[in-house]
């Protein structure tokens, strides 16, 4: 079968997981080909845009990745498939309303392209990180669960990562954290890494500095808090093994891709989840230093930061939990099946997940 991967000029997180889903389905024996789009700008691309999208007819199926899918699905006669990466509408909205003119132009572009694909159903199969994604964008039927993955060739890679890890000689704690292009509920807010900052100094004798990769610019610096807003990737996953708290900024049950890093390279990760998702997980307060509020993560990150023997525990966890549940092995089924059976999937949520509000606010 002959599956196309279409992979826009998007966020390094777009272009990691599509990079990713290629090469997964290439080890299943799909004859998969990763197809790259120069993006929204179709007057500057146009020409070359539509000789590969002319070339996507040859395909079985056709997996857009990212929020949006370039308009060519709706001339496709193959199965269309969208890989949905975040609260699409909600996020494109707030974009709208901030940033330069460049920006919001083309985010209303995208945000126009998403409602004209759900009006006309041009997609087959959506695909989602998480419940709550497909349920934020208000997908109900032909959905698809595919979590954040790893391939071997990661788990050999960041074993030998984690083999060079040197801890801080200064005494120093680390917390590392990645935030978001996007303007998203499901996403920590600036002001509430200020305020995590806070109760950490409040609570800890230890010395201790937080990292925060900010491509908006939205977190202020202090004395305990680096804001940056540009990382190498290289140097990302350097400062990433040498740190001792990797701190997930979604709310919902998803885990990033730096958070599935993290845990491979036995950095434990530290979230809040409200209580809402709790039931959704793959993982435990056993596997991440898990919290419902503020105060409730604050504690535990301090109780990680000055404990070794708890650090320790929940490193090994966290990588344990990412080998046995998070390989392409453990999470592929539902989207190999679909892709081999090629015929509609009608799928709903059960009544437990209907009245779920994904809007809801964090207390603290």
């Amino acid at each position: 079968m002959k599956v196309a991967v279409v992979m826009p000029d998007a966020s390094v997180a777009v272009k990691t997981a599509a990079a990713k889903l290629h090469m997964g389905l290439i080890l299943d024996g799909f004859n998969a080909q990763l197809i790259r789009l120069q993006g929204p700008d179709i007057l500057r691309h146009v020409c070359s845009d539509l000789a590969k999208l002319k070339h996507l007819t040859e395909f079985d199926a056709v997996i857009y990745t990212g929020s949006i899918p370039w308009p060519s699905h709706m001339l496709l006669g193959t199965l269309n498939m969208l890989f949905v990466h975040g609260f699409t509408e909600c996020e494109l909205s707030n974009a709208m309303t901030s940033g330069h003119l460049r920006s919001r132009i083309g985010s209303a572009t995208l945000l126009n392209y998403w409602r004209t694909t759900r009006l006309m159903n041009t997609v087959n199969v959506y695909i989602c990180h998480s419940f709550t994604t497909s349920e934020a964008n208000r997908i109900s039927r032909s959905a698809i669960i595919l979590p954040q993955f790893v391939l071997p060739s990661e788990v050999d890679l960041f074993s030998q990562i984690r083999s060079s890890r040197a801890p801080s000689s200064d005494g120093t704690a680390r917390i590392l954290t990645y935030s978001s292009f996007a303007d998203s509920p499901r996403l920590l807010r600036p002001d509430q890494i200020t305020k995590l900052s806070s109760m950490l100094k409040t609570a800890s004798r230890r010395r201790f500095e937080i990292t925060v990769i900010d491509p908006q610019k939205r977190v202020a610096s202090s004395d305990v808090v680096r804001a940056l807003n540009f990382m190498p990737r290289r140097r990302f996953l350097e400062l990433l093994a040498s740190s001792d708290i990797y701190l997930e900024m979604c709310l919902d049950e998803e885990l990033r891709l730096g958070a599935i890093e993290a845990c491979l390279l036995g950095v434990p990760v530290a979230k809040i989840t409200r209580p809402m998702y709790l039931g959704r997980q793959d993982y435990d307060e056993k596997q991440l230093i898990i919290g419902t509020s503020m105060e409730e993560l604050a504690a535990r990150i301090t109780h990680c930061m000055e404990d070794e023997c708890d650090r320790s525990y929940h490193s090994r966890q966290a990588r344990d939990f990412i080998i046995r549940r998070r390989q392409w092995e453990k999470v592929k089924e539902p989207l190999v099946d679909r892709l081999k059976k090629n015929d509609v999937l009608s799928w709903e949520f059960s009544d437990c997940y209907s009245h779920v509000d994904c809007w809801g606010k964090l207390d603290g």
